[in-house]
């Protein structure tokens, strides 16, 4: 194969050089350019990558098409024609009177239904349903659900966008591999019980005296919203006070309403078959692909309807991951790093380094991207240690940039406000969750030192 044809600012500056720059303008721009989608900047950067001569073309269209970006455009597919039948209402429904009232049983099976689906129309349609359903006597589950969610699916090579992303560069640009029904083994069935424990009694303790001074308020007006829309602070539930997510809704009921029953019918059996046999392991390129021929066939949606409905911002952030992360090998960009870092020598150094590191980068860009930065990195100190410490490096990176600074699920503040005492008190929780993240890392470090 030819070599990449050459240009003079590549000459100049170094190709590594190069990418790195590339990489912070494209941070930079993302960060400061509000209105424009982070997807589509992140692309147009890599995509200089490629044209600059840095990468060959063909690097270009193994990133555009592959396992990753195809299942996640069939499961996208299958989740949106799922919400437009109301195969997911019912389900919820179903769930609802299965759990008979015990709202802690409920919020464990959605946090685990949620868990599959990297989408934030599902948990929409959830908390619009806990709307509907008038569960808010429950206040510390309300507070609790979008947090667990956002949790609960970082944790599952399915629910993750990011863990798609991590898992596909580690086993198909770097060369590794992941185990297990969680990514990243032992640690993330740590973190999954810290998650429950931690929320669900030192979080609902520590939120007891705020809660009864919720309760003894004087109730809000329906333009302010209920106890349980103030205190989610999550993104979705403030989308949905909007008039446009209101009459996307609306619209939504009343094409559920004309769904024939057997289109209905026909999807909750093949939404529940894609959901069975990705838990017995069954990979996701199978199963989504299979499930929208299916659905297609079944009649489930409006093709052009779908198309416009996807989350093109996401698969572009996907595509633009896998370039700069070839970019860097290509240059030995990650080589370089790698050598300024050497100051880094002990295990529990090298852990602290990159989860605080991935999980600041996570404050200003996304998470793929934090991923598609640090693990060539991390990969390059792991292989200094036992491959159960590179396991473990490559899960601080991946999981720090979702766990160590939850900003989307804990914490919403306009920084133009002052902090309230009840949001004073959120910032402790989250502080406690940092540190109790990091002890859960920091252990695993150690227990892999002694064993070793």
């Amino acid at each position: 194969m030819a070599d990449a044809v050459s240009f003079p600012l590549t000459d100049i500056l170094g190709k590594a050089e190069m990418v790195f720059i590339l990489f912070i303008g494209a941070a930079l721009s993302s960060f400061y350019k509000k209105k424009k989608s982070p997807g589509l900047i992140f692309f147009t950067f890599a995509s200089i990558c490629c044209f600059f001569g840095i990468l060959p073309s063909k690097i270009l269209m193994h990133s555009l098409v592959n396992t990753v970006t195809f299942s996640l455009l069939c499961l996208y597919l299958v989740v949106i024609a799922a919400l437009q039948t109301g195969c997911v209402q019912s389900i919820l429904d179903f769930l609802f009177k299965t759990c008979r009232g015990n709202s802690l049983k409920f919020y464990l099976f959605l946090t685990a239904l949620a868990s599959f689906f990297p989408s934030k129309r599902i948990q929409k349609e959830m908390i619009s349903f806990l709307r509907k359903k008038d569960l808010s006597s429950e206040i510390p589950f309300h507070f609790l659900f979008p947090i667990l969610f956002v949790l609960a699916s970082s944790l599952t090579l399915m629910g993750s966008v990011t863990n798609l992303v991590s898992d596909h560069i580690c086993g198909e640009i770097l060369v590794g591999k992941h185990f297990g029904f969680f990514a990243y083994g032992p640690v993330a069935f740590s973190l999954f019980f810290v998650c429950f424990l931690f929320f669900f009694y030192a979080v609902k303790k520590q939120t007891k005296t705020m809660f009864e001074k919720s309760l003894a308020a004087p109730l809000p007006s329906r333009k302010e919203g209920s106890i349980m829309e103030r205190y989610a602070l999550s993104p979705s539930a403030v989308l949905s006070e909007s008039g446009k997510y209101t009459e996307e809704v609306e619209t939504r009921l009343r094409k559920q309403e004309s769904t024939p029953k057997r289109v209905k019918i026909g999807t909750i059996i093949i939404f529940c078959l894609l959901l069975s046999l990705t838990l017995v392991g069954v990979p996701l390129i199978i199963t989504s692909p299979v499930s929208v021929c299916l659905l297609f066939f079944l009649g489930a949606f409006d093709k052009k309807e779908q198309v416009s409905k996807l989350p093109w911002d996401i698969f572009l952030l996907v595509v633009a991951s896998f370039i700069f992360c070839h970019a860097m090998i290509e240059t030995h960009l990650h080589l370089f790093i790698a050598g300024k870092l050497q100051f880094l020598h002990s295990q529990i150094g090298v852990i602290t380094f990159f989860l605080f590191s991935a999980g600041l980068l996570s404050l200003f860009i996304p998470c793929s991207m934090v991923v598609s930065f640090l693990l060539p990195i991390a990969v390059t100190f792991g292989r200094m240690y036992e491959p159960s410490f590179m396991q473990l490096l490559i899960a601080a990176v991946t999981l720090g940039s979702f766990f160590l600074f939850p900003k989307k699920s804990i914490i919403s503040f306009q920084k133009k406000t002052s902090l309230s005492e009840e949001q004073i008190l959120l910032l402790k929780i989250q502080c406690m969750w940092i540190g109790v993240v990091y002890l859960v890392f920091v252990a695993h470090a150690f227990l892999i030192s002694v064993i070793a």
